[in-house]
């Protein structure tokens, strides 16, 4: 019996710690690779994509960019995504290779979601760019109001803020450890081990 809680504990201890590496894949994942070296000036918008958000219809959803790790990189581009009266703007998305770029707010998709570039300076695109969409309840709450960690000084300390997908996994992981943990007690109830030897008097 002593044995048995030890694993419980020690399976419990281990799933606490994996916790916070837990990521949810994106629920819509756009390549903007359309390459733009000439004919669109600095300041002006150009269409990269249109495209349907299938049954995200309604939903409120986190946007960013993530840049290729080689990509070209040229400052003051920014994108404008827009879905029926809505829309997020996301700046200087190639400022450097490997950047990521969250939008300035959530996005409630309709039917169809746009996706536009406003030129920089540098009137060229790379075309090495993929847009993120990530949906839920959890993330509208998470990125509507502001996060706070660390002192004010802006350390914080390394402590990264969970994302809406992070904490539904990690409940999710919980319930079923604590499903586990009570199992093997019950298990362990009803088949108890046996008495150790006594010795004669």
């Amino acid at each position: 019996m002593e044995r048995l809680r030890g694993w419980v504990i020690a399976a419990l201890a281990v799933g606490v710690v994996m916790l916070p590496g837990v990521a949810q894949a994106a629920d819509i994942i756009v390549p903007l690779d359309t390459v733009i070296s000439s004919g669109v000036a600095e300041g002006e918008k150009f269409e990269l994509a249109l495209i349907a958000s299938n049954d995200l219809d309604g939903e409120t959803c986190a946007v960013r960019t993530v840049h290729t790790e080689d990509g070209a990189v040229h400052p003051g581009n920014h994108l404008v995504v827009t879905s029926g009266a809505n829309s997020t703007r996301l700046d200087d998305v190639e400022r450097e290779a490997g950047a990521v770029t969250d939008g300035a707010s959530t996005l409630t998709l309709a039917d169809v979601i746009m996706i536009e570039l406003e030129m920089g300076p540098d009137q060229h695109y790379g075309g090495d760019l993929e847009l993120e969409f990530e949906c839920g309840d959890q993330v509208t709450a998470l990125r509507s109001a502001p996060q706070q960690t660390g002192d004010d000084d802006g350390d914080d300390g390394g402590v990264l803020p969970f994302t809406g997908g992070q904490i539904t996994v990690t409940l999710a992981i919980a319930a079923g450890l604590i499903g586990v943990a009570l199992a093997l007690m019950l298990v362990a109830r009803r088949h108890p081990s046996p008495p150790g030897p006594t010795s004669a008097t």
